[in-house]
C-alpha cells in the first residue's frame, strides 16, 4: 500500500529537526503527529516561524512515542509492505532518523521510497496535473500549506492527478 508523506522541520540544512509529521495512505487512513517545542523552537527558521508553527495543533509527542504509534499505525494498514511516497529527501532523512534512533525499521514499511517529484518531469502536461491538483486541493478546502498533513494530502492527490495523465485521463481527481 502506498503511504504519501511529508514532515515539517526547521530549516532547510543537514541535521536539521523535525517538527511534524503527515501521512495519507491510499484507503485515507491518515496519521499526523508532532514534536516538542522544547526540541526545535531554537533552530527553527524564520520562515518556519512565520509559515510552520502557527499551523500546529500543539499536541506534541515524544520522537520516540511517535514512532511507537507510526509503527502500531503502519502495521494496521491492509496490503503490507507499506511503502512511502515523498516528494523530498528531507522527508525520508526524518522519517529514517526516527525509527533508528528511536525505535526500529517496522517489519511492515519497505526501505526503498518513492520519491515523487512532478515539477522536474520534462513532460509539462505532468507536471501542470500535479500543480493543479496540490493547489485545488488547498483552496478548495480552504485548509494552510505547509502544514504536514495538509501536504501529504496534497501529494496523495498530485500523484493520483498524475498517473492519471500517464493514463492518458485528462481529468485530474479531486
Amino acid at each position: 500500500m502506498l503511504v504519501f508523506l511529508d514532515t515539517e522541520f526547521t530549516d532547510l540544512v543537514e541535521g536539521a529537526k523535525l517538527i511534524s509529521l503527515g501521512l495519507v495512505a491510499e484507503n485515507g487512513a491518515t496519521f499526523y503527529a508532532e514534536t516538542s517545542p522544547v526540541l526545535w523552537r531554537d533552530e527553527a527558521s524564520d520562515f518556519v516561524l512565520a509559515e510552520v508553527v502557527p499551523h500546529l495543533a500543539n499536541t506534541p509527542e515524544s520522537r520516540t512515542e511517535i514512532a511507537a504509534r507510526l509503527t502500531v499505525w503502519l502495521q494496521e494498514l491492509p496490503d503490507p509492505p507499506a511503502q512511502f511516497v515523498l516528494d523530498s529527501e528531507y522527508d525520508w532523512d526524518h522519517v529514517w532518523e526516527l525509527f533508528d534512533e528511536y525505535g526500529s525499521w517496522p517489519a511492515c514499511l519497505a526501505k526503498r521510497p518513492v520519491f515523487f517529484a512532478p515539477w522536474s518531469s520534462e513532460n509539462t502536461a505532468v507536471e501542470d496535473a500535479a500543480e493543479a491538483a496540490r493547489t485545488a486541493y488547498f483552496r478548495e478546502r480552504g485548509v494552510p500549506e505547509h502544514h504536514a498533513l495538509n501536504d501529504a494530502h496534497a501529494l496523495r492527490l498530485s500523484y493520483l492527478a498524475v498517473l492519471r495523465i500517464l493514463d492518458g485521463q485528462a481529468d485530474a481527481p479531486t
